[in-house]
């Protein structure tokens, strides 16, 4: 499987469609999100691997993304919290 192979698959999900155009252009996009995908794929992609480890790395890299950015986001939380902020919540229209 090649990278652009791998960059298309995680295009696909992504809704704006601005990885893959990071991937092909090298241009700032104004979506960091998009750029940093596309760098930890690139980075852990190795040529001549199995398309099942590439799928597995790819993976664990943005999984391990995801819980690195899952504990910003908590921290922050729990900062507020701790501090007395009051969040101000968002009203949930049913209909």
């Amino acid at each position: 499987m090649t990278l652009e192979e791998i960059v298309r698959i995680a295009d696909k999900v992504y809704s704006d469609g601005l990885v893959l155009e990071y991937f092909k252009t090298r241009k700032p996009v104004g979506d960091t999100l998009a750029e940093f995908i596309v760098h930890e794929l690139e980075e852990t992609y190795e040529e001549g691997v199995s398309t099942e480890q590439q799928l597995e790395e790819a993976n664990r890299v943005l999984v391990n993304g995801r819980d690195q950015l899952d504990s910003v986001a908590h921290e922050f939380l729990l900062h507020e919290l701790r501090s007395g902020h009051k969040r101000k919540r968002k009203k949930v229209t049913r209909g």
